[in-house]
């Protein structure tokens, strides 16, 4: 087996991610006649959860700041499913209530609301900051990611999204931190740059992300 880490951070890299774990999960069969088209167990790992249930959840880290995850809590994060979720897309606040497919606790990473974080303007050092101390608070490297790597048979690496306008300079840290940790490990980043998306896309916004998740 050859399992993938992912990694998102930023509400941008969010909304995007959430239309991919949706993807993905329309993939998933439930019979044992049907042949898969892909092979889940690269993206998704097998797990238990607190009612004996069997579950296949995302092998993902998802930073964002608190209050962009919305409704969505660990402590609840595997019976966060939504019911008429077609139904309340015109109420989507957040990327997480769109999402189908259930997360483990470690997957959510809340970091600390701040007052600079809404005004960065290009200023790097806010971001570096708030990671050395989010993995200082956390353990983040050695905790959630260790863990998150060492559940893989054969690791083939990571996988990052992330919004580069807010979670840029967060992610470049988080980068020289996994390579001075995990430096055999190749690292495969997609950068969104959240702003330059046109505005006469009508895909803009919450409700407009949302939509997309039914096309």
């Amino acid at each position: 087996m050859r399992e993938i880490l992912y990694i998102q951070a930023g509400s941008f890299a969010n909304y995007t991610g959430t239309h991919f774990w949706n993807t993905q999960e329309e993939y998933f069969t439930y019979d044992d006649e049907t042949e898969p088209l892909v092979n889940h167990d690269i993206s998704f790992r097998e797990g238990i959860d607190q009612r004996g249930n069997q579950t296949y959840c995302p092998r993902l880290l998802m930073f964002d700041v608190r209050g962009n995850f919305g409704s969505l809590s660990a402590a609840k994060s595997l019976y966060n499913a939504l019911d008429g979720l077609k139904e309340s897309l015109s109420k989507v606040s957040f990327w997480s209530d769109f999402a189908r497919v259930s997360y483990i606790p470690r997957s959510i990473q809340k970091i600390p609301e701040s007052p600079d974080w809404d005004h960065l303007n290009g200023n790097w050092d806010v971001g570096r900051r708030t990671f050395f101390q989010y993995n200082e608070e956390t353990d983040l490297m050695d905790g959630a990611v260790r863990r998150s790597l060492e559940e893989c048979d054969s690791p083939q690496g990571i996988q990052i999204i992330e919004d580069t306008l807010t979670f840029g300079s967060f992610i470049d840290s988080f980068i020289n931190s996994f390579r001075d940790e995990f430096s055999r490990l190749p690292i495969l980043s997609f950068p969104l740059l959240s702003q330059s998306i046109p505005t006469r896309s009508g895909t803009e916004g919450p409700a407009g992300a949302a939509g997309l998740a039914w096309h």
